[in-house]
């Protein structure tokens, strides 16, 4: 999905060049290499630098609960959801596999985050994330700094995400006087920056991304791109942690952040707009509940599957497997992937079930089949009966639901008296009933006594003149 803003602010600042107005340039750089400028951190947070603090994250990731806010498509460096976040530690788990996990000030308390997760929140002066510095943090392929941001104030320079280079950084992302804004050092002297038209909410959550693919920096806000500046170069590689919340020069963010990302790639338009989506578990309706069908005859199986993620969200596409536990059971597909199904609609997937036409009637069968989708997580396993009911020619009469009349002209009167009420000529419809432990085809009409197809000498009289015209004659019991 493009979306296009009509009204784009830019704000383009690179090297002097002919007809560029020399004292402007040279003032709005020294405005941006004020604010790559950071000073010495004070502290370092708690463990930050204890490969011990460093091992036990890594071990209490197999049981940390994490948000499905970010997809893993977009192969980040590190993630953090906060989900994890506790009074009694000061490590927040990567939820990626690279194990990059940040710190938090202790001052750095958990909050509620966006759709029932966890966030952060930055309350104090010295209050920072922090996430040591890795070999694998350089920008030969650009970078992307995302995530949730609720700023309770928006006044001077605070800032969001910054990689720190020595005295300087090798880009920020910053608010600063009230607009989100992505500042690049491009080395030399020079840096670009991209700002948002319109200033930041406060008290609400809005997701803000920023990339650079050595070509053009561009910003997202909610998903979508408000900015974009193209000036060609390489961010320097330097050594520096990855901070969130606050640096060393104290321009600290008040508010909430969740669910961080970091990544050593510009991301694409449709990766970021993904970030924004908030994946829902998806709900199944399998019909109907009672499978019936005679041997040899196909029934069919219907999967409702209906979508709840968010409408940010891409559509998604579900998985089939069936399981054939019995050779007497064809199950058709094996496997099966659905067409996308977009948010807040419903797709179908179907099984066929066909018994062996040597199967007997009275015989059970079990279906079970799972359903997969990745990005929602959802792994559900549903399970049917299927019971093998009287064969059917075809051309015959031997369908549930065929008229039927039962003759009573052979009555004697008595009998038409005290069974069928007076009556002469009954009018019905074939179904399956069991009397006697057989199963059987009966001319179901309004008087319950005349259900035999057969005649059974002592009680019965009359004649079904559509009988089932099933052939052996067992073959409608």
């Amino acid at each position: 999905m493009n979306h296009k803003l009509t009204s784009l602010t830019f704000t383009t600042i690179a090297l002097i060049t002919a007809g560029a107005c020399a004292t402007d340039s040279q003032d709005e750089q020294e405005r941006l290499q004020s604010l790559l400028h950071d000073e010495p951190l004070a502290h370092v947070p708690s463990g930050a630098a204890s490969s011990s603090a460093a091992a036990g994250a890594s071990a209490a990731k197999a049981t940390g609960a994490h948000s499905n806010i970010i997809l893993p498509s977009v192969n980040p460096v590190g993630v953090w959801n906060f989900d994890d976040c506790t009074p009694s530690r000061t490590n927040l788990l990567d939820a990626t596999s690279n194990n990059n996990t940040a710190f938090r000030s202790v001052g750095v308390t958990c909050t509620s985050g966006i759709e029932g997760s966890q966030a952060v929140q930055i309350a104090n002066t010295e209050d920072l994330i922090y996430v040591p510095d890795q070999p694998n943090f350089t920008f030969e392929n650009g970078v992307t700094v995302a995530g949730w941001f609720k700023p309770t104030t928006l006044g001077g320079t605070k800032t969001l995400f910054r990689r720190r280079d020595k005295g300087t950084s090798s880009f920020a992302l910053l608010l600063d006087a009230g607009k989100f804004e992505f500042v690049v050092n491009l080395g030399n002297n020079t840096a670009i920056s991209v700002s948002a038209p319109k200033k930041a909410k406060t008290g609400v959550f809005q997701h803000v991304a920023a990339t650079y693919d050595g070509t053009t920096a561009r910003l997202y806000v909610d998903g979508f791109e408000v900015n974009s500046f193209a000036s060609p170069g390489t961010i320097p590689v330097g050594p520096g942690p990855l901070l969130m919340g606050n640096d060393g020069s104290e321009r600290r963010f008040a508010g909430a952040i969740d669910s961080a990302l970091f990544t050593t790639h510009a991301l694409t338009a449709e990766e970021v707009q993904d970030l924004t989506c908030s994946p829902q578990s998806p709900s199944m309706v399998v019909t109907p509940t009672n499978l019936a069908t005679p041997p040899g005859v196909p029934a069919q199986i219907d999967i409702a599957l209906t979508n709840h993620s968010s409408a940010a969200c891409a559509p998604i596409t579900f998985s089939l497997q069936t399981f054939d536990f019995d050779s007497r059971l064809g199950l058709d597909p094996s496997f099966a992937q659905s067409a996308p199904v977009p948010s807040g609609t419903t797709g179908h997937m179907a099984i066929t079930a066909t018994p062996s036409a040597s199967v007997g009637p009275g015989n059970t069968f079990f279906v079970e089949f799972l359903i997969t989708e990745p990005t929602t997580g959802f792994f559900n396993f549903g399970f049917e009966d299927l019971t093998v009911t009287q064969p059917v020619i075809e051309g015959s009469a031997c369908v549930a639901g065929a008229s039927c009349t039962v003759d009573l002209s052979g009555c004697t009167e008595d009998q038409k008296a005290q069974a069928w009420q007076g009556q002469s000529t009954l009018q019905g419809t074939l179904e399956l009933a069991s009397y006697t432990s057989h199963t059987n085809w009966v001319c179901q009409t309004p008087i319950p006594q005349a259900w035999p197809i057969v005649p059974e000498p002592g009680w019965w009289c009359g004649t079904v003149v559509n009988q089932c015209t099933c052939s052996p004659a067992d073959a409608c019991r």
